[in-house]
């Protein structure tokens, strides 16, 4: 079964680093991640954070997600 991650929020972009670090570091997940060729797939939802922030702080947000992931 594959785990799909969705940060939609502007206070889950902004926290999904931590999130996604937090989960790597837990061997169980760990495990199940290398049994998937180490392949991690992130959603980055637009509609909740420009609901939040409005469409320049949504767009903002999404981006800074983008590079904390990577």
């Amino acid at each position: 079964m594959n785990i799909v991650a969705l940060f939609e929020t502007i206070a889950d972009l902004r926290g999904c680093s931590d999130i996604m670090d937090a989960l790597f570091s837990t061997a169980l997940y760990r495990r199940l991640l290398e049994s998937r060729g180490g392949v991690q797939e992130v959603m980055l939802g637009y509609s909740d954070s420009n609901k939040d922030g409005g469409f320049l702080t949504s767009s903002w947000e999404l981006y800074k997600a983008e590079v904390a992931l990577v």
